[in-house]
């Protein structure tokens, strides 16, 4: 049976960097009391520093990111089909 991962939410992964920031403990500490793997506490850390608050939202909010683009590109295309269209349908035809 393999080990199964388990999902942190932003706000636990907050109080996990903000633990090892305030220096009271060590990250070998808060890693053993909350079972967290010491080279993800750094990771965390890293990107907290790096981002703040946002940058430890990761994945979910990259996926959101990139599906707003996607639809954002997709409504530019059809607006742009439209107005072609209405452009064609300005102009006298020519039979």
């Amino acid at each position: 049976m393999g080990k199964q991962r388990r999902s942190w939410s932003v706000e636990e992964k907050v109080g996990v960097v903000l633990a090892v920031l305030s220096e009271r403990q060590s990250v070998a500490e808060v890693a053993r009391q909350r079972g967290v793997n010491e080279n993800q506490i750094y990771r965390w850390k890293e990107r907290f520093l790096a981002a703040g608050r946002h940058g430890l939202n990761g994945v979910k909010a990259q996926t959101a990111d990139r599906r707003l683009d996607a639809e954002n590109g997709r409504l530019k295309r059809l607006l742009g089909e439209k107005a072609l269209e209405i452009e064609i349908l300005k102009k006298p035809s020519r039979i």
